[in-house]
Parts: structure tokens; sequence; C-alpha cells
């Protein structure tokens, strides 16, 4: 644990975020807006005596959720939560796992920390509750370099310690050669990418889709799902690894 002793201010920030899966299409944009809520206060808090949980940051080789709520203000992309900067109010013990080789492993976000309180309503006191989903995501960091070849299979979500049925299946690609990615949820787009791989094999015989491609979606969760919620989980199995 972390102890933050100080009095800062959590204020409102424009943030850029990635938010596809393989290539893009004309459809999406290049960035999200990101504009806090006028719900949430401004004020300057003195945090002495109040300790805040760990602050994660995935390091290369660790999958995590990448997450965006549905007004474009909660997030985590395994970046740690910067005041001063972009916010990944998430960050605060978000359960990363690091990727040692083919095997299963869960990876998790969560609200109900002092830190994510904090960064959302200036008070380790109130309780500011996500709402919905623009996207959702298993990622690996620096996958594609340090892990080539690696499949990302979803096997179980559960939200609030709740189970929750998967619409289709869970392919793995990449944004940019660097990142893998297994999308679960996507607002601007639902289609594959021709980069897509499965442990089932590839979804395109070169640049068209073959049998496999119509079980596979951007889109595997029931946005409804996710309405309002606090814990996230994931639990998933990597194939695909040499040796």
């Amino acid at each position: 644990m972390k102890k933050i002793i100080a009095g800062i201010a959590a204020s409102a920030m424009l943030i850029s975020a990635f938010t596809s899966c393989g290539s893009k299409d004309k459809s999406e944009p290049d960035h999200v807006e990101v504009t806090e809520p006028a719900s949430v206060g401004e004020a300057a808090v003195d945090l002495e005596g109040v300790q805040l949980e760990d602050n994660i940051a995935a390091a290369s080789g660790d999958a995590f959720i990448s997450i965006i709520d549905k007004q474009n203000w909660i997030k985590y992309f395994g970046e740690q939560w910067n005041e001063k900067e972009d916010k990944n109010q998430l960050a605060f013990n978000a359960g990363v796992a690091h990727i040692t080789g083919n095997g299963d492993y869960t990876v998790s976000v969560t609200a109900d920390t002092n830190g994510f309180r904090f960064a959302t309503t200036s008070d380790t006191d109130d309780q500011y509750t996500p709402m919905g989903l623009k996207l959702m995501a298993v990622s690996i960091k620096d996958g594609e370099t340090q892990l080539p070849g690696a499949v990302i299979t979803v096997n179980a979500i559960r939200v609030d310690g709740r189970d929750i049925g998967l619409k289709a299946k869970a392919y793995t690609s990449t944004d940019d050669g660097v990142e893998t990615r297994a999308m679960l949820f996507n607002s601007w787009k639902s289609e594959p990418p021709v980069d897509s791989r499965t442990a089932e094999g590839p979804l395109y015989n070169g640049t068209e889709p073959n049998e496999l491609f119509a079980q596979y979606s951007a889109n595997v969760v029931d946005e409804n799902e996710f309405n309002e919620w606090t814990t996230i989980e994931v639990d998933f199995t990597v194939s695909g690894l040499a040796g």
C-alpha cells in the first residue's frame, strides 16, 4: 500500500484514448474527448492520514483490462492515475496478470477503492458509480513483441461477482503492432479486423472472411449488463506461445 499525504485537487481534464482494435474504419474517431461530469466535486481535500491503494501500471508482458465508461470519463489503459495529466481512475488495485506462458489468467478493475473515490469525487467518503461502456478489452502490454503469436481466449466475465453470458467469441488482434488485445466491447465497430487470430485459427483467408468469422465479434457482451458497475473480472486463457 502506498500512503499518499497531500492536499490535491481533482479537476476536469480532456484526455485522448485509443479506441480501436486492428485497422481503423472511417466511422471510428482517432481519439475520445473525455469530460468530467458536472456532478463531481472539484474542491481540494486534505488526505493527511488517508491511505490510497496501490496505483497500478502494467509492465511489459502484463495483461490488464482496457476500459472506458459510457461517459468517456472513467478509464484504465494499464497506466497509473495522475492527477495532473491523464486520469486512469481505475488504476487503484487494478488486477494485472504477468503472462509467463500458455495458461489461465484473470484480470480486473474496481471502483471500490479510496483511490478511485478520491480521483472521481475529491473525497474518499463519497462513491461515484461507473455507468455503461464505450470500450472494453483484455490487453497485453507489448504483447506483439514480447509474446509473439499469443492468442487470448476469453472464458468468463463477471460484473460485481455476477457471471454474464457471452454473445460471441472474442478474437485476438492488435491496434499498433505492439499491444495485443482481445476486444470485448467496442461502441464504434463490431467486425473483426483482417489480422484477427483465434485458438481455432485465423478469421480470414487472405482478405476474405472464412467459416469461423461469424462466430466472432468485437462486441461479445451485452452492454445492458454494465448499466451500473463497480468491479469487473475477466478469466481468459493464453495459447499459441512457443516453449
